[in-house]
């Protein structure tokens, strides 16, 4: 059978913690004798009197552990001033430790000499590794590849970089049997029957549009997308900030998996940000956010999916939990709900013991190295429906070091609530800047709109100027016609032109509308009187402006559709060519039938060597109409989001076919702001009635 006890001690006194802590396991153990531990200690203990404490009392017990930024376990719950540890004891299941030097300098020899150290007193493979290792500025990143290469494809990999409070020594330790280092990796073997289970809780949501990491090196991202790293984060979070632990990046890999990378420095002068791991070039990367209440949400829907996803015929025996010290930021206040969530869903009396880390490791399923995670492992023996030992807290050997424990405490309420007033007087600061700032970008704004409103008033009187001021005057022909923009400018055209002995009706629409569209306008009116001035026929006219066109908007993707017609006031007939515009409608009263003037045509600046045909009707007789419009008039919408149509213009035509162009016009004009209602106009609207005297 498997077992696994846990104890928990907040204190000041390495010795009276350890003898706590061994006391609690003992009572749950009985007089099963642990084979290995696991000790997680504040930064503040006497590390090496705690780890002599527990070595004595159990000689040749395989232990290792880390110094911490918070710990927690099934004992006591969240604490900052604590050391907990766990103890394992099994008669199927062995135990191996071992400790590689020399973390920063080369992760990957001291992972090796870590593994090598543990691997020969192991009967077996290994099936599990619990690694503790310093969190080193360079390449901690390889260590779980190195772990892997030797320990191989089937023993999965977890553990957590040791780390230390803000409010405590600002170094790390790493724990094996009685020793203590600051540049290692401690490792747990595992062999046998083991069975584990696992989640990663991430809580991370990401924020705005994804980018391309530009130029980087190693763990210094120097640009994002065509940014300063630091201007990146700044766009987001304002002028003023800096990037901070709860500000970190969500980086893709190729397969759309991804790992968030925690920023812990950067610098003013060339706005690159530093952190805890390397971030290569090419990155996809985007920031992220999280809540209290989210992170909390989290860890409940993980861990109950975590739960509910075990067999009937596997009870864990104990639970260890890795969580990033940035969470402890976030949650404030609501930190002691991580170990309370976990502990409330998980089997009821599970020994758990867990603490907050500089980075979590875990394999799911890949092994890798996070940040910014809760990491949740159960561990027990294959097979094994036998119920955990219940954890009991007991205060064991009571020494009177309540008032240096409170004073402790005191003193990390009095540091933290310095940096609440460091932050408030920040934050006031950039306040203060940043209404002034608003104040001096306001007037700016005011002055530039006020120009921009005088340029456009500007150009909305020269383009009216452009568009026909009366009705055409042609013998046999009535003609009237409107153009309406939603804009100040806009991108619709009709021109009246004298043509030979005869006249030009053109009806245009430029893609989009506004000022941009209103330039485009401009220029194919340009071109077209120019042309048309030389002589020929429509579709020599819109073959020739085409070339023109093309040449200016190949590159932007604007185009623009157009129909020509040439009105003969000789022969009454009409002669057409048509560049991707929706088709001119022919009225025939005899008859009582519409036709519609089609022909082949490609939009005009799509491709320069576009050509185009000429179609000619018959003569046409008294009462006849031809209309001429653009698809702002047939998209009109009412208030459900229903079409004007064609139909509906059709039907004001054949009603009102006797009447003069102008009236049938201005019918046409009614109906559609009847049908529009209180809408906004969402397109420019242009309409030509041509009929036949």
């Amino acid at each position: 059978m498997f077992y696994a006890a846990t104890g928990q001690y907040e204190g000041v006194d390495a010795k009276v913690a350890a003898l706590n802590v061994i006391e609690q396991c003992v009572k749950q153990l009985g007089h099963r004798q642990p084979q290995a531990g696991i000790l997680f200690s504040a930064g503040h203990f006497d590390q090496k009197t705690a780890l002599t404490e527990v070595m004595r009392t159990f000689p040749g017990i395989e232990l290792v552990g880390c110094s911490t930024g918070g710990e927690m376990s099934s004992a006591l719950g969240f604490s900052m001033e604590s050391m907990c540890l766990m103890l394992f004891t099994s008669d199927t299941i062995q135990f191996s430790t071992g400790m590689g030097h020399d973390v920063s300098a080369n992760p990957e020899k001291a992972m090796a000499e870590a593994v090598e150290a543990a691997l020969p007193r192991l009967e077996g493979p290994p099936a599990l590794a619990l690694l503790f290792p310093a969190p080193a500025q360079r390449g901690i990143e390889r260590l779980i590849p190195a772990a892997k290469e030797i320990l191989g494809p089937d023993c999965p990999v977890f553990g957590g970089l040791a780390a230390y409070s803000s409010f405590g020594p600002s170094t790390t330790y790493q724990f094996f049997k009685d020793e203590v280092h600051t540049d290692a990796v401690s490792i747990l073997l595992l062999s046998g029957p083991v069975a584990i289970a696992s989640t990663v809780c991430n809580s991370w949501t990401p924020v705005g549009s994804q980018f391309n990491v530009t130029e980087s090196n190693q763990n210094k991202v120097k640009r994002i997308g065509c940014s300063t790293a630091l201007d990146f984060y700044r766009k987001a979070f304002g002028p003023y900030s800096v990037p901070l632990p709860e500000m970190p990046l969500m980086v893709y890999g190729e397969d759309g998996s991804f790992t968030i990378r925690v920023p812990h420095d950067h610098d003013e002068d060339d706005g690159s940000i530093m952190f805890t791991t390397p971030i290569s070039e090419s990155s996809r990367v985007q920031l992220t956010e999280a809540t209290p209440r989210a992170i909390v949400k989290d860890i409940s829907d993980n861990v109950q999916a975590l739960t509910d996803s075990q067999p009937s015929t596997w009870s864990p025996q104990a639970a260890i939990l890795l969580s990033c010290t940035s969470r402890l930021w976030i949650l404030g206040q609501r930190t002691k709900e991580e170990i309370e969530t976990a502990t409330r869903l998980l089997p009821q009396g599970l020994p758990l013991i867990g603490f907050y880390t500089f980075g979590e490791l875990a394999t799911a399923p890949e092994p890798q190295l996070h940040n910014c995670t809760l990491v949740v492992l159960l561990l027990g023996e294959q097979d094994n429906t036998a119920s955990p030992l219940p954890v009991t807290h007991h205060p064991g050997e009571q020494i009177d070091d309540s008032k240096a424990l409170l004073r402790r405490k005191f003193k990390r309420s009095e540091e933290g609530r310095a940096r609440l007033e460091q932050q408030k007087e920040f934050f006031t600061n950039v306040m203060r800047q940043t209404n002034a700032d608003l104040e001096s970008a306001n007037k700016k704004i005011h002055d530039q709109h006020q120009i921009l409103k005088e340029s456009i008033t500007l150009a909305q009187g020269v383009q009216r100027r452009l568009l026909p001021k009366e009705q055409p005057e042609i013998e046999g022909y009535d003609i009237a016609g409107f153009s309406i923009y939603c804009d100040e400018t806009g991108g619709d055209y009709i021109d009246y032109l004298p043509d030979g002995n005869g006249l030009g009706v053109v009806i245009g629409d430029v893609s989009g509308h506004g000022v941009a569209s209103a330039l485009l306008m401009a220029s194919t009116r340009a071109f077209l009187r120019m042309r048309v001035s030389m002589g020929g026929t429509p579709a020599q006219y819109l073959t020739d402006i085409n070339q023109m066109i093309a040449k200016d908007v190949l590159e932007t993707g604007r185009f623009v559709t157009m129909q020509y017609l040439h009105l003969d006031p000789d022969t009454r007939q009409v002669t057409w060519a048509r560049a991707g515009h929706e088709p001119a409608l022919h009225y025939s009263p005899e008859d009582n039938r519409f036709t519609e003037f089609r022909g082949e045509g490609l939009t005009l600046g799509v491709l320069e060597d576009s050509t185009y045909e000429d179609h000619t009707t018959p003569a046409m007789k008294p009462g006849e109409i031809i209309i001429l419009s653009t698809d702002g008039i047939t998209e009109v919408q009412d208030h459900q989001g229903r079409l004007f149509g064609r139909n509906r213009l059709q039907d004001i035509i054949q009603k009102n076919g006797t009447k003069s162009a102008q009236e049938i016009l201005q019918l046409c004009k009614d109906e559609l702001q009847a049908f529009r209602g209180d809408e906004n106009r969402a397109d420019d609207e242009t309409l030509v009635i041509i009929k036949v005297s």
